[in-house]
């Protein structure tokens, strides 16, 4: 049997795409499948790098710094002719997209506190299918694949300029000794809220926070202590291993049927720009529903309506 030597293809939805520039298809069908391997080896060394990159440089230094490696790949990718510069481009920004969503979600939670983080998470996961939905617009103008992924490493280029207008967080900052730098931020945080002129009641309030900080994390604020130096392994200690396993298991579960519903919504018969819309559109109840399970139910019960979200509490 010969192999095809040249393909023909249905270009009245997509003018071009990968698969067609690179001729993916028959034989090489494989090779474009191998792409789903790879985004999902990167999410798990941004997994792995996330966390750590926050502890060390700090929850918004780390968010910018994956910022210069997405917005730089996704335009280099834009330009690929091999599938081997692809994939390099794609494991960087699959690897550089999770410190951001560990970092934003740990700045935002530092930012407040615990009786006002319940709202705060519910609407901050709002703004994901909203990002599903507001993709699949963009898909539907910009057909070509080239197209838009100049448009998404534009977009993140011109998130670099907030770099001005977004805090670091001021329980980090009193955490690595910076304990001046996180009364700025807190000064800000209440001028901000309607009080243009602190006065010592508030000046009182900022102390306190930064005392229960320290006090929290340690003496000397000194984040390299033994004392302050946790690991993955600590998660499985006897006192915490049954429940990291059963959250663990409840995570994996979910992502999995996450995964698995959203990257097949393509696949369904009608459009597939609204098929994405729609599998973005359905997140958003389980967001609204989340914030009463929360406030009426155990954090443990709501981890079996929607874990992501119930976890990070």
């Amino acid at each position: 049997m010969q192999a095809c030597e040249e393909f023909v293809y249905d270009t009245s939805v997509f003018p071009r795409t990968l698969a067609t520039d690179l001729d993916l298809v028959c034989g090489q069908d494989a090779q474009r499948r191998l792409l789903g391997s790879i985004m999902m080896a990167g999410l798990m060394l941004g997994s792995v790098l996330g966390g750590r990159l926050g502890d060390r440089l700090g929850r918004k230094r780390s968010m910018f710094l994956a910022l210069t490696f997405i917005g730089p790949a996704l335009l280099g990718a834009s330009q690929a002719r091999s599938l081997f510069v692809y994939a390099a481009c794609q494991l960087t920004w699959c690897t550089a997209v999770v410190p951001i969503w560990i970092n934003s979600h740990a700045l935002t939670l530092e930012c407040f506190d615990a009786h006002t983080r319940v709202p705060v998470v519910c609407i901050k996961d709002l703004f994901y299918p909203i990002e599903l939905m507001s993709l699949g617009a963009v898909g539907y103008l910009l057909r070509d694949w080239t197209h838009l992924h100049l448009a998404s490493g534009a977009l993140c280029l011109l998130a670099m300029p907030t770099w001005w207008l977004l805090p670091e967080s001021p329980r980090w900052l009193a955490q690595n000794g910076r304990r001046e730098e996180a009364a700025k931020v807190l000064r800000e945080m209440v001028r901000v809220n309607g009080k243009p002129q602190l006065d010592e009641r508030a000046e009182a309030d900022i102390d306190k926070v930064l005392r229960r900080i320290k006090e929290h994390h340690g003496s000397d604020g000194d984040s390299s202590s033994s004392k302050n130096k946790l690991s993955f392994w600590h998660m499985f200690e006897r006192a915490h291993a049954a429940k990291s396993a059963v959250l663990l298991l409840a995570w994996i579960t979910t992502n999995v049927s996450s995964y698995t519903l959203q990257l097949n919504a393509t696949k369904l018969a009608g459009n597939v720009h609204l098929n994405f819309i729609f599998a973005g559109l359905s997140e958003m109840p389980a967001s609204v529903l989340l914030y009463f399970a929360l406030t009426k139910t155990k954090r443990c019960c709501c981890c079996f309506i929607y874990p992501p979200s119930s976890m990070k509490l």
